[in-house]
């Protein structure tokens, strides 16, 4: 069963800096490019490390099933979920 979520980084960065509105103004180019490339490496980094926590969060439910855990580790898997 693979029921893995997995972003494309570069993908998923571009949309969000695409979806950021600039405003036309000379002054203001630098400031805008640097706020778009920050916005761009953010998305791209939070995209892997969704793409890491998910990877690792399906692989260690594959050792051990969820009605065989106990409630602690049951609890910790649910922390672990809800990162984002």
């Amino acid at each position: 069963m693979e029921d893995r979520q997995t972003l494309n980084p570069k993908e998923f960065a571009y949309h969000f800096v695409d979806s950021i509105p600039v405003e036309n103004n000379k002054e203001r180019f630098e400031a805008n490019a640097k706020n778009k490339l920050v916005a761009y490496l953010t998305a791209y980094y939070l995209a892997e490390k969704f793409n890491g926590m998910e990877n690792g969060i399906l692989d260690s439910a594959r050792d051990k099933k969820v009605e065989d855990m106990s409630l602690s580790e049951l609890m910790q898997k649910v922390s672990e979920l809800s990162y984002f």
